[in-house]
This record gives C-alpha cells, sequence and structure tokens, in this order.
C-alpha cells in the first residue's frame, strides 16, 4: 500500500497511532524522532505515516524495555523503516544490545495500517471548502455539515434515520466518526447537556 497521506497534524497522527494526543506532543517535542519521520516548521509540526509507527512502537515498549536499550531500538527502527512499508515490519531483533533484545511488532504495525486507510477513506469523503458552508467540513458533494452528523452517532441516533434524513451512506458516516475524531473541533469542547436538547 502507497500511503496517501504523506503529513499528519498531531491530532491526525494521534488517531492512527491509537493514542492520545499529548502522547504524540510528547513524543514530538522530546524529539524521539528526526527528519523524515518529524518535521518541524515554525509553529506546526507534522508526522509521516512511518513516524506515527514509531511513536506508537515506542510508546509500547517504554514501560518493558531499558531506556539505553530502547534508544537502540528507535534507531533500528527507522533504519528498517528506510527500507520497508509499514505492514512489513514484524518481529524485530535488535543485534547491538548486550542479550538480544526481541520485540514483535506486527500487531502495531497491522493496527498503524489499518487506522491510515480508515483516516484516508474518510478524506475521500470529506471536503472543507470555502465556498460551501464557510469551509466547514461537508460531505463532498453536499452541503451536509459532518460534525452534526458525528455528534448525532454518538449521541445514539439511530444510522437508517441519518441515512434517510441526509442521505448519506453508511460509509459517509462511518468517515464522519473517523473524521471528527482525528480532527477534533478547536476550542473548548461542549457540555454534553448542551448536546442533549
Amino acid at each position: 500500500m502507497i500511503a496517501m497521506i504523506q503529513a499528519l497534524s498531531k491530532s491526525e497522527a494521534a488517531y492512527v497511532a491509537g493514542l492520545a494526543p499529548a502522547v504524540v506532543d510528547r513524543a514530538i517535542d522530546r524529539v524521539r524522532f528526526g527528519r523524515p519521520y518529524v518535521e518541524y516548521g515554525g509553529r506546526t509540526r507534522t508526522v509521516s505515516p512511518k513516524g506515527v509507527f514509531l511513536i506508537a512502537a515506542d510508546h509500547l515498549i517504554a514501560k518493558d524495555v531499558a531506556a539505553a536499550a530502547r534508544s537502540k531500538l528507535r534507531r533500528y527502527l527507522e533504519s528498517e523503516l528506510q527500507r520497508k512499508p509499514i505492514e512489513a515490519m514484524g518481529v524485530v531483533i535488535v543485534p547491538e544490545t548486550a542479550v538480544p533484545l526481541r520485540v514483535d511488532l506486527s500487531d502495531i504495525a497491522d493496527a498503524v495500517s489499518r487506522r491510515l486507510r480508515n483516516l484516508e477513506a474518510a478524506l475521500e469523503h470529506i471536503a472543507e471548502v470555502d465556498e460551501v458552508q464557510a469551509g466547514a467540513p461537508t460531505f463532498r458533494g453536499t452541503r451536509v455539515l459532518v460534525r452534526p452528523v458525528a455528534a448525532a452517532l454518538t449521541r445514539g441516533v439511530k444510522r437508517d434515520e441519518l441515512k434517510t434524513d441526509y442521505r448519506l451512506s453508511d460509509d459517509q458516516l462511518d468517515a464522519a466518526l473517523v473524521y471528527t475524531e482525528a480532527r477534533p473541533a478547536r476550542g473548548r469542547p461542549r457540555s454534553t447537556a448542551a448536546l442533549q436538547t
């Protein structure tokens, strides 16, 4: 699979990694991974899909592997990812440790690849065009806003009802949920009481 997305924002990277945005932010701030995995520019920082895999793998092994061995594993993974796609990452043996370190990263590779595909599929269904709804995310080819549909799904509104009311497909409804998780609205979230009225 060739990744359509080349650079992810912090919140998108957190979604793809399956981690909290604070964990991704901390990994970026501590400069654990450099270019081409993490790009620093002005006030923005982006993470490549392979960088997301590195952050997810590093977070998984952090509680079980000592810092020195983890550093060697990071460097080894960086060199492996120069030659291999994420999907090809499986059992990794780090040869430079006193005792050979053997880590199975296939579950992480599968999860990151799956969530990256989900995000790519969601972005194909959603558009942000300035002339349509003032640039708010809408379903491509419609004027239907994504965030209210996702909020309705989260509140428990039946999918069939939303599909009928807004003429949406199941793929579009799934895209709304993925989109709102990967790109949360800016600012303070509304209280749940405000959503129930």
